[in-house]
């Protein structure tokens, strides 16, 4: 899976596309710690529909990502278990 840094303050399309799309439901993790092991639990699912004749929908992210952020300084800096958020999305697309 490719990782990408987010800057929250700035959007972030993801896009789906498929041909007969019927529907897309993104589920969406944010979390702190291990990358690979801490996920946790889904913190918001979002479903759209195409509109009109489009194959595709577009999520614009950030807004809800910067939502589910608590800042959190754990000093010394020695360990990204505290300060350094992941976010995973998961998409179901029918």
């Amino acid at each position: 899976m490719a990782e990408i840094k987010i800057n929250t303050r700035s959007p972030i399309y993801k896009k789906y596309q498929q041909y007969q799309l019927q529907k897309v439901v993104l589920d969406i993790y944010v979390y702190s710690g291990t990358k690979t092991t801490d996920r946790g639990t889904r913190k918001i699912r979002v479903e759209k529909i195409p509109t009109g004749t489009n194959d595709y929908v577009i999520f614009e992210v950030s807004e809800i990502i910067r939502e589910y952020l608590e800042p959190t300084l754990d000093l010394p800096l020695d360990s990204n278990k505290g300060y350094i958020k992941w976010v995973e999305l998961e998409a179901t697309i029918t």
